[in-house]
Order: structure tokens, then sequence, then C-alpha cells
């Protein structure tokens, strides 16, 4: 993650860099990308001179109401103020410059262009513009909804360069909507999904598997998963997980934690899904067979106590994370739940059937909250139904 405050509409992202007397605004685009590592890169930069703010002292802050940056610098008699957005529905970053005081003030303001990025050799390609301009008062920045329905929108369109993670970062977004009982906010998600089924179907069939197969990324260069159902090998009564990552590039390990909890969610789920809705009669004794004969988490002694092992073959350990114990929200193996979800989780727990109702609160949290006679309603649990 970036040091910076982060703008945005879903396809122009912008950071806000520099030091107060350079400031900079670093600018990318979605469909703008090394051609050699397969990753998004920065177009270039707006950069602000005021010579004067040489020392100052500064402060940023975020509205997320508004969709705007502020920033506040400080000189001698001098406090220049910013206001940054990014349009929702266009691709226009507008940034605003104030001065209190009255003393004559010099500002200028430059391109500058990337540096040592690859590129792709094409005559094709046109020069890349940064222009600038004065902004149009009626310019202001939209409300959050507006932005939440653009994004949706850009999300829906088709054709463009989408390099959406979906092994975590692009569903993690949307793990509040559930516990918080606004699925509809997760349309977006199913729709990029969707629109991929049919390039899935021939990743698979390239591979000799069944299904649908997605990659790592949807977006140009993405790397390859695998399809479970086919990926998992049955040795020795149990289905082992060959070739895979505790980490990112960590590999090849055998039986990571994550996968494990992943692939035990994934297809107990398929097999509560199958019979309520009354499909695939003839695949749940494969997926209940997966569920009841998948290996166990390793496990390995640590400071004389018996701790999860990442692996059960490769990755041991490593202190620097916790993935060791990520494999066990919600009974599978998604990295982490989100910090929303997570003030959800505290409220009302109800996985596999138990419900946990404030599940963190101490004897004494319990006491106090009686005296001040908190109340919660529509808290909710997986299922139908309400507490």
């Amino acid at each position: 993650m970036v040091d910076g405050p982060l703008q945005g509409n879903g396809d122009v992202g912008v950071v806000a860099a520099g030091s107060p007397p350079e400031q900079l605004f670093v600018i990318s685009k979605n469909d703008f990308w090394k051609c050699k590592t397969a990753g998004a890169t920065s177009l270039g930069a707006i950069r602000i001179v005021i010579p004067v703010l040489d020392g100052a002292s500064y402060r940023y802050e975020q509205d997320m109401a508004l969709a705007e940056t502020r920033g506040a610098f400080a000189s001698g008699e001098f406090i220049i103020r910013t206001r940054s957005w990014v349009a929702a529905t266009d691709n226009l970053l507008v940034i605003e410059l104030s001065c209190d005081g009255s003393a004559p003030l010099v500002a200028c303001v430059h391109h500058q262009f990337a540096s040592g990025q690859s590129t792709c050799d094409s005559d094709d390609i046109a020069p890349i513009q940064l222009t600038t301009r004065q902004a149009d008062p009626q310019e202001s920045p939209p409300p959050w909804l507006a932005i939440w329905t653009a994004l949706s929108t850009q999300t829906r369109q088709s054709g463009k360069s989408w390099r959406l993670h979906v092994e975590l970062q692009f569903p993690a977004q949307y793990y509040i909507a559930y516990s918080a009982n606004h699925t509809e906010i997760t349309l977006p998600f199913y729709k990029a999904i969707v629109d991929f089924v049919s390039s899935g179907i021939e990743m698979a069939r390239n591979h000799g598997w069944k299904g649908v197969h997605y990659p790592t990324h949807i977006g140009p260069w993405a790397l390859r998963t695998e399809g479970w159902e086919d990926y998992l090998k049955f040795e020795n009564g149990r289905y082992v997980i060959y070739s895979d990552s505790i980490h990112e590039g960590s590999g090849p390990d055998c039986n990571g934690v994550l996968s494990l909890g992943l692939v035990w969610t994934l297809f107990n789920s398929m097999v509560k899904f199958a019979r309520d809705l009354d499909i695939d009669t003839d695949r749940r004794a494969k997926w209940l067979h997966i569920v009841e004969h998948l290996s166990p988490f390793p496990l390995q002694t640590r400071n004389e106590r018996t701790v999860f092992r990442y692996t059960e073959a490769g990755t041991e350990w490593c202190d620097g994370n916790g993935l060791g114990i990520q494999h066990n929200y919600g009974g599978g193996g998604i990295e982490n739940c989100g910090a929303f979800a997570m003030l959800n989780e505290m409220l009302l727990q109800s996985h596999e059937g138990v419900i946990r109702l404030f599940p963190i609160a101490t004897p004494d949290l319990r006491t106090c909250a009686r005296l001040a006679h908190f109340s919660f309603r529509r808290l909710c649990r997986t299922g139908p139904s309400r507490v």
C-alpha cells in the first residue's frame, strides 16, 4: 500500500506524495501496464512547486462523504490549502489551491512523466499527454453515493483492461456487505465473475479440466490457478494439495493451511447449496467425499505448544504475519474478514449452526453493558433469519 492519500474513480487512480514545497499527484490508469512485469504503472504526475513552503508543517485529511482530499501547509504568514478529487463519472483530477494571506505567492505547475518504465514497441501507441486547465466552479466533487454508483457502472462495462485480484483483494472489499445484510452492494463483484465464465470454461478445457478456470487475476497477462475438483490428489485415503504456495511464490508447498481451509469451505458449501436448490444430485457424493477425506491441518510444536504448521511439507513458519491462523475464520481459508466484518463478528458469530452472542465479551464487560442498558437490533446471523 502506498504511503499517501488515495483518490480515484475505479479507472483513474491518484495518490498525493512529495513534500510541501514540491507536491506530487501521481496518476495511474487501469489500462496502462508494464509489459514485462505484468503490473499497472503510473502515467506520471502533476508537480506543484511552491518554494515558500520549504520546511512547512502540513496536515492531510480525507473526507469519505465528499470523496475529496484536503491539505493544509503552514509556513510563516502563509497557510496554503489544497482540495483535490477525481470525478466519479469522468477521468478528471481537480486540484484547488487557496492561500490564507495577503502577500504575493509564487506557485508553478509542471507535468512529470514516469521514467524507467518498460513499454511496448508499437507504432499504434499514441504518446501520453497530460493537460491542465482552470477548473469550472460547477465541477464539484460528488457525494459518496454517486461514487459508488460510478464504480458499479465502471465494473459492468466490458472491453476494459481490468486486473481484478480474484484470490483476495477484489472479493475482500465485499465481505462486510454480507455480514451487514446489504448483499445488493455485491452485484458488481458477481457481474465481473459472470462475465469471465466463457473465458474460464475455455481455460479449463485447455488444461483438461471440467468446469470454469479462473486466473489469479482477471486482466492482461494473468497468472493461472488450478481447478480444485480435478487438482486434488486422492492418496492413502485422503485428498492432498500439491504444488501450493502458502505465501505468494513460496512453493512448491504441500497442504497449505489456507488452501485446505478454502477447499473444505468450498465443497462443504457446494453440498449445502446443491441440496437447497435441488441440483447436481450426481455430484454431491464426490463433494461430500472431499469434505470428509480432506487432509487435516498440519500441526507442529513451537515453544512447547502445539500450533498450526503453515504447510505439511514446505514452508514451516513465518514470524512476519498471521497466516497460521487465518484459515480459522468461518472454518475456511480466506485471508482476513475485513475490519467492518470483524466488528460485526464481535457482536454475533453464527458459524456451522452455532450462535455466539457477543463472543469477545468478558464477564466485566457484560456487567457494564447491562448497567449502561446497551441494546442492539437486527443482528444478522448466517442464514435467512435475524437475531
